[in-house]
């Protein structure tokens, strides 16, 4: 699974909410939008990346707790690093 961040308007707002979630497929995540926010226009679908370390680029694919930052979208080798 890859955690998608999936951008969800309501009304005129001039900017998106965003829905994150564990998906297979953008087409998942989309589903799993439009059943939070059933009366909402869904946008743009993204793979989030791992955001422990600044140079990692991998995607996704769980959430670390931070204790400044709470949770962090991770990827599982930098979530293993910060679990051990």
């Amino acid at each position: 699974m890859k955690r998608y961040s999936v951008a969800v308007w309501y009304g005129d707002a001039p900017e998106p909410e965003y829905f994150e979630c564990h998906a297979e497929s953008e087409e998942d995540a989309v589903v799993q939008a439009s059943r939070a926010y059933p009366s909402a226009d869904i946008g743009t679908v993204e793979i989030e990346s791992c955001q422990w370390f600044a140079k990692c680029e991998n995607e996704a694919t769980c959430t670390t707790r931070h204790p400044i930052f709470g949770d962090i979208p991770t990827c599982e080798r930098c979530h293993k690093f910060a679990t051990s």
